[in-house]
């Protein structure tokens, strides 16, 4: 049966292109991912067919190219252990230095194993922050590709590579970190030309965004999209 087209090609959609353990579509004709939304009550199911990154993914064009942005994922749980961490650590180190056996006036090589807790405290801290604040921004224009995260600065932006050097892109699944003994996974956009591979940016939190990503950085870089060997897609 006939559900809707899709909203990208007007390709009309029916149970056969449904991913069985997934509430959305993935289109035959061009590949978009479409997803089954419900009203914001959850009291009734409703049809309602859009791309999956329409509240995610914002565009914005102007003189330098297209830029699309998109917000980073909040983690609750990091945060908790950030607060949870450095609240006990910066105790400890208060009293230590209250109770005079912390002394600045003389060095103790002991303190250099001190600084450890601190700085697990200081990463994580600003790992959650940027969740919470950080917007992502691709640039397409003037030949390259430049990559960007702000507010808070994070490391491992790519800027300024060349749209020359690409002629594929294609997503890559990994295990970013664990949470209660648990993988959580996030996706890689690579970026490819002939045999030499490039990352192009990491830390995707999901496949819906990683592959609207993918197909809007080949549509305005004119690139057809074709199979790669080691490209994660999922399982319907």
């Amino acid at each position: 049966m006939i559900i809707e087209n899709c909203p990208k090609c007007d390709w009309p959609l029916g149970q056969e292109s449904r991913l069985e353990k997934k509430n959305f579509f993935n289109c035959p004709s061009c590949d978009a991912y479409v997803a089954i939304q419900t009203d914001s009550l959850k009291t009734r199911r409703i049809d309602k067919f859009a791309r999956v990154d329409s509240q995610s993914l914002t565009r914005y064009q102007d003189h330098r190219g297209m830029t699309l942005s998109y917000k980073w994922k909040k983690n609750y749980f990091a945060l908790l252990f950030a607060v949870f961490w450095n609240g006990i650590t910066w105790t400890v180190i208060f009293g230590l230095i209250a109770s005079g056996k912390i002394q600045f006036d003389e060095f103790n090589p002991a303190y250099i194993l001190g600084i450890t807790h601190p700085t697990v405290g200081f990463i994580t801290g600003y790992w959650a922050l940027s969740g919470f604040f950080n917007k992502t921004y691709i640039r397409i224009g003037g030949g390259k590709i430049s990559i960007l995260s702000r507010p808070l600065p994070w490391f491992g932006d790519k800027k300024d590579l060349s749209t020359n050097d690409i002629n594929q892109l294609y997503i890559v699944m990994y295990v970013a970190y664990r949470q209660n003994h648990s993988p959580v996974y996030q996706y890689k956009l690579m970026a490819k030309k002939n045999a030499e591979e490039f990352l192009l940016m990491r830390g995707i939190p999901n496949y819906e965004l990683a592959l609207t990503l993918e197909k809007e950085i080949e549509s305005i870089l004119g690139i057809e999209d074709r199979a790669v060997e080691g490209e994660h897609r999922p399982v319907g």
